[in-house]
């Protein structure tokens, strides 16, 4: 099975890497995509371009057309998400239009620090709008503020003032 590892690395770090595989005899057999920072790497794998590299893992040549049915979306928004991972480099284009995705699997390794902690205040907000979806229980905790909410006063009382 030919498996490929996205990854989150600093250019110093996947520098070092590649060097080393040079210089072992025994490379580990994956090919590694790295990005430099969790923010490129969610911009650049969307959601729907995540579910495009799923539809092309293992499936060999696809149209844009097929691609698009497979995963059920419009064929332009398919097409500009395929433009956008071919000219990252993610996936191969051939001269027919077609898509290549050339792994049989894909492994996603990172870790998350608490340096990157702060920069996704929107997951917070997130987690607090819709608490079931994370997990969490139906109730909020106590300790949470919910958005546009002062302590227990209502947003909007409805009264009109006379």
């Amino acid at each position: 099975m030919k498996t490929v590892v996205i990854e989150v690395k600093s250019a110093d770090e996947s520098f070092a890497d590649m060097q080393q595989a040079l210089k072992s005899d025994k490379p580990d057999g994956c090919a590694h995509i790295s990005f430099v920072s969790f923010e490129l790497l969610w911009r650049v794998l969307t959601p729907n371009r995540w579910q495009l590299l799923q539809a092309l893992t293992g499936a060999g040549p696809i149209g844009v057309r097929e691609l698009a049915w497979r995963v059920g979306r419009d064929v332009r928004a398919v097409h500009a998400d395929a433009q956008a991972l071919a000219s990252c480099g993610l996936v191969d284009k051939f001269a027919d239009g077609k898509l290549h995705f050339p792994y049989d699997a894909v492994h996603v390794d990172f870790m998350l620090t608490a340096a990157y902690a702060p920069l996704c205040p929107s997951v917070r907000l997130m987690i607090t709008r819709c608490p079931q979806a994370f997990g969490a229980p139906s109730r909020m905790h106590p300790g949470m503020v919910r958005p546009g909410r002062r302590g227990s006063a209502p947003a909007f009382s409805g009264s009109s003032g006379s």
